[in-house]
């Protein structure tokens, strides 16, 4: 086999493996992000829930986010560590391809952006803060320290 052969083909190989490597570092540390996340909410709510109810002595709503409410908190927290990342590869895309046929690039994918963006944005930030502001009353100021990093 020809010398340039042997080297593309190893190129090819180490950029598999380098994606592989990087994809499982990169998941690995998202799952103990998530876990310590999880791990902090269910338990202020969990201690929260004994408080209330060994004051008032019936159950309190405070159950109801342990469920759903952990598990949609985490997803976002996820999913908006994923959009920081698609911005930049987006960026560096648009770079290439502008790069490539010119500046017809740049407005066509302009208008669809900023479309797509504004239009959920404004959805998603206001059930966020919904969100937010309903778990932080419930479990009181007192506890909020566990969720910084």
């Amino acid at each position: 086999m020809d010398a340039t052969k042997c080297g593309l083909i190893g190129a090819v190989v180490l950029i598999y493996v380098g994606l592989a490597v990087s994809n499982a570092l990169y998941k690995r540390q998202a799952a103990r992000l998530v876990t310590m996340v999880r791990d902090c909410l269910v338990g202020m709510t969990y201690s929260e829930t004994l408080q209330e109810v060994s004051e008032t002595g019936y159950e309190v709503s405070s159950v109801t986010l342990m469920g759903t409410g952990v598990d949609r908190i985490v997803t976002g927290l996820l999913n908006c560590h994923e959009l920081w990342a698609s911005s930049l590869e987006m960026m560096i895309a648009l770079a290439l391809l502008y790069k490539t046929i010119g500046y017809a690039s740049i407005a066509t994918l302009g208008f669809a952006f900023r479309r797509l963006v504004l239009t959920r944005r404004r959805v998603q930030e206001t059930k966020v803060i919904k969100l937010i502001h309903y778990i932080v009353s419930v479990l009181g100021s007192e506890h909020q320290k566990c969720l910084t990093f």
